[in-house]
């Protein structure tokens, strides 16, 4: 019985020690203001995205180019996206909605349509999705 509680002491030492060094080892969860101040950073990310795609749309020669600046963006807009759930779930949907348009356009593109007629409506699109990108700044006052 001695032993048996000896074991059982060993035991409940051994896990509580497993349970603080584990508590001790965990990242502390981000405040607010942290999940604010990364959403700012991301959306700042997309704004760069934005600004070099509108550009690029401009060069583009052809429906492949214009694919190529199409998931150029798509991973800042990603990281906008994730950022903004933590903080502000109804600017994310807004920038989704947005995002959605300019997905929308991009896949429309096939073969037959003409680059300028595709270069002129993603163009388009890109400005909506920068505008919204500057609303949700303007909300979780990033600038």
């Amino acid at each position: 019985m001695k032993k048996n509680l000896r074991h059982a002491g060993v035991v409940v030492t051994f896990s509580a020690l497993s349970i603080m060094t584990l508590a001790g080892c965990t990242a502390p969860a981000a405040t607010e203001e942290d999940n604010v101040t990364a959403a700012c950073v991301a959306l700042d990310d997309l704004a760069a995205a934005l600004t070099t795609a509108e550009s690029d749309l401009g060069e583009a020669e052809t429906v492949g180019d214009l694919r190529t600046i199409r998931e150029s963006v798509a991973a800042a807009y990603d990281e906008a996206d994730s950022a903004l759930d933590a903080v502000a779930a109804d600017r994310a949907q807004a920038l989704t909605d947005s995002w959605e348009k300019f997905l929308d356009s991009a896949t429309a593109i096939d073969s037959d349509t003409s680059l300028a007629d595709a270069r002129d409506s993603l163009v388009e699109e890109a400005r909506d999705v920068a505008q919204t990108r500057q609303d949700t700044a303007t909300d979780l006052e990033c600038e």
